[in-house]
């Protein structure tokens, strides 16, 4: 056989060299985009096997850091994860936050708490990524307008809304309307809905 000279390395135990772990040791080691590299120092080099230190020591911008708020919200307009690398003073400033989401609504996840629960924010964030509704706070997950926009975005969506809101016909029907593999999301009375039903498998 021509594959004879062949030899099947084992994938180590441990996980060492792929899968998880490697995706972890990229995100552990920030990217300084070429516009920011004067600054590069304020960029802190972690040990991408701890994990704690990871989480503690991620590279941060900061007003204090940069020198510049309109150099951080350039970077905001162009990264889509741009939020992640702000100080956490800076992820409860509501005008940063907005251009970070209007992005991509995912980075919702990485705003205040108070922000989570910002109507109009987390608004434009459902409108951009309608998945974002997982990271809005549990009573804006109950809100039936800022649910109505994120199935519209992403039918599939109604997974992060509130029980109740699974169950409301009107919402169900604009979630299979968009993705027809929602209603496995939509409360069992919604299922039994001839309407919906029908509107799920057309």
């Amino acid at each position: 056989s021509t594959c004879s000279n062949w030899q099947v390395m084992p994938f180590p135990r441990d996980g060492k060299f792929g899968g998880r772990h490697l995706d972890k040791r990229l995100e552990a080691t920030p990217i300084v985009p070429e516009h920011l590299r004067p600054f590069r120092g304020q960029f802190e080099q972690v040990d991408p096997t701890d994990r704690k230190s990871s989480r503690k020591n991620k590279a941060k911008l900061s007003v204090e850091k940069v020198g510049d708020r309109e150099l951080i919200l350039e970077e905001l307009n162009k990264n889509v994860n741009g939020l992640s690398l702000v100080s956490k003073e800076l992820r409860d400033d509501r005008e940063l936050v907005l251009v970070a989401v209007k992005k991509s609504g995912l980075q919702l996840q990485y705003a205040s708490k108070q922000l989570r629960n910002d109507f109009e924010l987390v608004l434009e964030a459902c409108r951009q990524n309608g998945n974002a509704l997982c990271h809005a706070s549990q009573s804006l997950r109950g809100d039936r307008q800022v649910v109505l926009v994120a199935v519209r975005q992403n039918g599939m969506a109604l997974d992060h809304a509130r029980k109740d809101c699974r169950g409301d016909h009107r919402l169900v029907l604009e979630a299979c309307s968009n993705s027809p593999f929602a209603l496995q999301y939509a409360r069992s009375k919604s299922r039994d809905n001839p309407e919906i039903v029908l509107k799920a498998v057309k």
